[in-house]
């Protein structure tokens, strides 16, 4: 019945390819549609500032851990290459986003995991599914909305065991990890292989680094806002015709 209302149904068309926004070095960037948000379906792999100015690339660990200013590193895990940066890059006025877009903020990690279905599932709707870049058993994994989530690090600040200082972690194929940039400096978002939790309390030091994901400015309107899409499916959940 396509006038009634709650009408609930699944719809599944056959796209060519996501649509792609370009950073300013270039890199092409699918993104796609989850709830009333656009989010970026690949982590910012970004090394200049929309100014054109370059973003530090730091490889001592004692001055990544004391920098009062933006900066990035690469760790390749065997498999991929995460691309770190720090708070500061993340929120420099230079711009670290393409126009219309920004880092994702604190707000737009807990709407998107609240559409998901909350802490406890979320995180298996993002996660790429099997355990060829995952370690096993990649529990709950279903990579329903596309997001292409993959195993990557995130680099500490000053540590109190200071054999940890400006050191890599999460090195093991087993947790995914991204920049919250507000309302507090060092949230990061995290996903795990032995679970489909989506934790967004994890508070580490300004300095920590860890990936990053975009949002479109622009949020979508009600009518919108039960659509996931990517380049594989649409998918539309407990909808109201009007």
């Amino acid at each position: 019945n396509l006038t009634g209302k709650g009408y609930s149904a699944e719809v599944k068309l056959t796209t060519t390819k996501s649509p792609t926004i370009k950073d300013v070095d270039g890199n092409e960037i699918p993104y796609g549609t989850i709830g009333t948000q656009v989010w970026t379906l690949e982590n910012s792999k970004v090394t200049h500032y929309r100014n054109l100015d370059p973003i530090p690339n730091i490889s001592d660990n004692v001055t990544w851990a004391n920098l009062k200013n933006g900066g990035m590193c690469t760790y390749n895990d065997g498999k991929n290459t995460s691309f770190v940066y720090n708070y500061y890059a993340a929120t420099d006025t230079r711009g670290f986003a393409p126009e219309g877009w920004h880092v994702a903020t604190h707000e737009d990690w807990v709407t998107l995991k609240n559409f998901l279905g909350g802490d406890l599932i979320a995180g298996g709707a993002l996660k790429q599914t099997g355990t060829s870049n995952w370690k096993a058993p990649n529990t709950g994994a279903s990579n329903s909305t596309g997001f292409n989530a993959i195993p990557n690090v995130i680099r500490y600040g000053v540590c109190t065991d200071t054999n940890f200082t400006g050191s890599y972690y999460f090195t093991n194929l087993d947790y995914t990890n991204w920049l919250s940039i507000q309302p507090a400096a060092g949230n990061i978002i995290y996903l795990a292989y032995k679970d489909a939790n989506m934790e967004t309390q994890e508070i580490h030091s300004i300095n920590t680094g860890a990936c990053v994901r975009l949002v479109m400015d622009k949020v979508l309107s009600a009518k919108s806002k039960s659509y996931i899409s990517n380049e594989k499916f649409i998918y539309r959940k407990n909808f109201t015709n009007r």
